[in-house]
């Protein structure tokens, strides 16, 4: 009987929410496989962003290596590979930066300096041990990182971290927040999607804006895309979260591993495949 209540639930929570959403599909602009000569050292890409010649960063965070692929379609690899004086760590969080590519690696609570080419230029350890989770930038070049063992966010910001918190999640939330990702739109307004499901927008200094319930199953990711946010789950599904329209992809690929904005586009990555997509 208990078990017929919760299908039950489930059934009418589907019904509800296609009679308040529109429906529609992505319009995948480009479809780039994840080139053979990556695949022959096994490479598996985890995360991806834009580089700054308009290319495409791939993070493997298993072999601890970066690839950037050009918009040539050449592959450039990180200095890690080549040069066993450069040797990573657990990198959670990777982005092109204006001065370069920058990488946290949370054992070693250490952000890495690399230069566009993918070549080591420093490594500056936090001064705190928040051994970062998570993390996303500001379009100005701060950095906000997320972490678990203290429940909040913290700023780095021109060279160095700010010891306290930027954002308490004890205080906002009243208890230890489970985060599935952390974003930032180019109005620096920052969304965080909860373990659960629920996304909360804050405003570039930390005082909160908005507030979603859970609205899709399973929910993965949080983007930014022009004025709205999208919520993903690993299948193929999103929902706008302002425009109530879902959305989902014709998915004869894997599962989603990650979804970013580039260059007005969304991108996302599967196993094989990077796809970018554009959104009405």
């Amino acid at each position: 009987m208990r078990m017929l209540k919760k299908h039950r639930f489930i059934y009418l929570f589907i019904i509800f929410n296609n009679l308040i959403f529109s429906e529609e599909k992505f319009q995948v602009i480009e479809s780039k496989p994840i080139p053979k000569t990556v695949k022959k050292i096994d490479f598996r890409a985890s995360s991806i962003s834009g580089s700054f010649a308009n290319g495409i960063l791939l993070l493997d965070k298993s072999k601890r290596i970066i690839i950037e692929i050009t918009d040539q379609n050449n592959i450039k690899f990180s200095g890690g590979l080549v040069n066993n004086d450069f040797i990573y760590g657990d990198y959670i969080w990777m982005d092109s930066m204006p001065d370069g590519v920058k990488v946290l690696d949370r054992l070693e609570n250490t952000l890495i300096h690399l230069d566009f080419n993918l070549n080591y230029i420093q490594s500056i350890k936090l001064d705190k041990n928040i051994f970062p989770n998570r993390a996303a930038s500001f379009p100005w070049g701060d950095i906000l990182i997320h972490s678990k063992v203290f429940n909040g966010l913290f700023l780095f910001s021109n060279g160095s971290l700010d010891k306290s918190l930027f954002i308490n999640f004890f205080k906002e939330f009243g208890s230890n927040i489970c985060l599935n990702d952390l974003n930032i739109n180019d109005n620096g307004d920052i969304g965080i999607l909860s373990c659960d499901g629920n996304v909360t927008i804050f405003n570039q200094n930390g005082m909160k804006k908005h507030a979603y319930s859970k609205q899709l199953p399973d929910s993965k990711h949080l983007i930014s895309y022009n004025s709205d946010w999208l919520v993903f789950n690993t299948i193929g599904n999103a929902v706008k979260l302002d425009g109530k329209t879902k959305y989902n992809i014709d998915f004869d690929y894997n599962l989603i591993l990650d979804v970013k904005n580039i260059n007005k586009s969304l991108a996302v990555l599967t196993k094989d495949h990077i796809l970018f997509m554009d959104v009405n």
